[in-house]
């Protein structure tokens, strides 16, 4: 931290002495902490992605096949997060330093390359002899909707060997991160001990829940998390874990409705030492829930869903909000406190816009241009978001 403001104390001096407009300065100084910052560490999932698309007018039928395509990406929730916020960023170095654990097999060598190319740190991708990469089927609708129907994941690998000994060799890596990305594809124990290590350090923690089943891994580490994104179904479970139960029953239609709902399970997590819940709503939108620093209480904030003139693919549309809200984070937030309430209003209006340009496309990071209307987008959602009571 303090290398960061002798630069910002630096460029400032210089910005003053060239008689540069503020605006024109704080470009200077984002650029050069750009050149400096250490790399956000990514803690979770690469697979090999297997996605199979009915073809139009096909329905899926019990006991036999239909004609449709089928392709293998890189994917993975850490993965998706590393893409796509390089895709964000595209600067001439590292952004991200990714810890996970894959097999020794073909399926490996094509997901090192893949983030070898998206100038990913691999120092942390522990390479298992004898192991199977991890890998997850999905099927999707052909009812314009791209949903997911149905999936399978074969994720055990990161659990087995995404061990605590291992994050612990990248300890100091941690410690010198803006922030921490965790998702819940690791164990519970270890999703607790790096939470700590990030926490011991001052650094921030963002988790990402993952699914239901595992949404619950983060419960016992909520008082070390500064950041953590469920859809309603996985916020009903982590609050069930904290003896909250709520029944969430069909997707809320408004984030009104939704808060009504939700309330309970949410200012649970947030009790439990969560300093922000960011509740995803489907095409409802985006709550943000907060501790209040300056009180007992806690504020809840609604953002509509991004604008999107047709939806391609929902695979990656979570981990894209997460890429976007942490891009605004490290890049607009510098000089201030990321972990406030307005600054996380401020990025969850970028993460909406890139979840927007994201479901758009057919990859679960799609390449640089398609990220060129997010800066519109995102000012629009800034000026979208409202108080809720």
């Amino acid at each position: 931290m303090s290398d960061d403001a002798s630069i910002r104390r630096r460029v400032r001096t210089v910005a003053g002495h060239l008689g540069l407009r503020t605006e024109h300065a704080a470009v200077l100084e984002r650029q050069a902490y750009l050149a400096t910052a250490a790399p956000v560490v990514i803690v979770g999932g690469a697979v090999l992605d297997v996605q199979a698309w009915p073809a139009r007018g096909q329905a899926l039928r019990q006991g036999t096949t239909v004609p449709g395509v089928v392709r293998h990406v890189a994917g993975g929730v850490a993965r998706n997060v590393c893409a796509v916020l390089a895709a964000l960023l595209h600067p001439e170095r590292e952004t991200s330093l990714l810890v996970t654990a894959l097999g020794d097999d073909s399926p490996s060598q094509t997901l090192l390359s893949n983030l070898t190319a998206l100038r990913t740190c691999t120092r942390g991708v522990r390479v298992c002899p004898g192991q199977t990469t991890p890998c997850v089927c999905a099927v999707f609708s052909n009812d314009g909707s791209a949903d997911i129907v149905a999936a399978v994941a074969a994720c055990d690998l990161v659990e087995s060997h995404l061990t605590v000994d291992w994050i612990r060799q990248f300890r100091s890596d941690i410690a010198r991160a803006p922030l921490v990305v965790l998702d819940a594809n690791v164990t519970a124990d270890t999703l607790l001990a790096t939470a700590r290590m990030a926490s011991a350090a001052g650094v921030p923690v963002f988790v990402e829940p993952v699914s239901v089943a595992k949404a619950t891994r983060s419960t016992d580490a909520l008082a070390h998390i500064t950041w953590i994104k469920p859809n309603t179904a996985e916020l009903c479970a982590i609050s069930a874990g904290l003896g909250v139960e709520i029944v969430a029953g069909a997707q809320p239609r408004t984030s009104a409705e939704a808060l009504r709902i939700l309330r309970p399970a949410i200012e649970a997590v947030l009790s439990a030492g969560c300093m922000h819940v960011i509740t995803t709503l489907g095409p409802a939108g985006v709550l943000l829930s907060s501790r209040d620093s300056s009180s007992v209480g806690f504020t809840h904030w609604a953002l509509p869903a991004a604008p999107v003139e047709k939806v391609v693919s929902t695979a990656g549309a979570g981990d894209a909000l997460v890429a976007g809200f942490i891009s605004s984070i490290t890049r607009d937030s510098f000089g201030g406190s990321i972990t406030s309430a307005a600054a996380a209003r401020h990025a969850l209006a970028t993460g909406t816009a890139v979840a927007a340009a994201v479901v758009q496309h057919v990859d679960n990071a799609p390449p640089v241009e398609a990220f060129a209307a997010v800066r519109l987008v995102e000012a629009a959602q800034r000026r979208a978001g409202y108080v809720l009571a």
